[in-house]
């Protein structure tokens, strides 16, 4: 059974459409900095980063001449939002995308409509996944992701009697609150801290937002300088990979 492509979790059939073969997906561009002494035999590098991947691909869109149109203005209004869409072509993972270019269509004998898109993308296998903190003083957890830094959620809920001060100490990275009210949400993926769900960024000392490396990470939460017992707390990332 051949699996459907799907956009957004629709399949391109419902644009009376078809993705022509695979389509071109890019390697994770390279930056990598080193330094090589003048007639020395060792490399050190100095730094070592994974940039964006593209995904190019060709649709055709088929019908008459006002539904050929129609389907391919509804196919692009998909990627309109402020968020990515999300692009499964039946390869074992999914990506996340956005639309960055369209190259202009091409029509054969006024029956195939033809146009290239290049998107932005980064690549999943899974849903979601949550972590129960289940110990405060560095719990040990494993993330499956082989990309550098895997941004990721931490949440705290709010469950002492008076405002607490509250530190979240995540792979030698503190992000420190004083006088914690609330539910408190450390948002590495859409880069926003919430205290009651609304916007704590004045409010909380940090350094870098929250994310995991690949293998073994450490979580520990200190409350009112103290670790806490049966702190309700929990880490979420989505498995990402080069």
């Amino acid at each position: 059974m051949i699996l459907p492509v799907t956009v957004a979790g629709r399949d391109l059939l419902e644009f009376d459409a078809k993705m022509q073969s695979y389509p071109e997906i890019s390697s994770c561009k390279v930056d990598a900095n080193i330094f090589q002494g003048a007639n020395r035999s060792s490399i050190q590098l100095l730094s070592n980063r994974r940039g964006q991947r593209t995904l190019k691909c060709k649709i055709d869109f088929f019908g008459d001449n006002y539904n050929r149109t129609l389907h391919q203005s509804e196919f692009e209004a998909l990627f309109l939002g402020s968020e990515p869409v999300v692009i499964d072509i039946c390869d074992g993972y999914w990506y996340r995308a956005v639309l960055t270019d369209i190259d202009d269509p091409s029509t054969d004998h006024e029956l195939i409509t033809t146009v290239e898109y290049t998107f932005a993308v980064t690549r999943h296998i899974g849903d979601e996944v949550t972590i129960e903190i289940a110990g405060a003083n560095d719990f040990v957890f494993n993330c499956n992701s082989n990309v550098a830094k895997t941004d990721c959620i931490v949440r705290i809920a709010d469950q002492y009697a008076d405002p607490e001060n509250v530190t979240v100490a995540l792979n030698g990275y503190e992000f420190s609150v004083n006088g914690l009210d609330s539910d408190l949400v450390l948002n590495g993926v859409d880069k926003t801290f919430l205290i009651g769900g609304a916007n704590a960024a004045g409010r909380v000392i940090w350094t870098d937002f929250p994310f995991l490396v690949p293998g073994e990470n450490h979580v520990s939460v200190f409350v009112g300088g103290t670790i806490p017992y049966g702190i309700i707390a929990s880490v979420s990332y989505t498995p990402t990979y080069l």
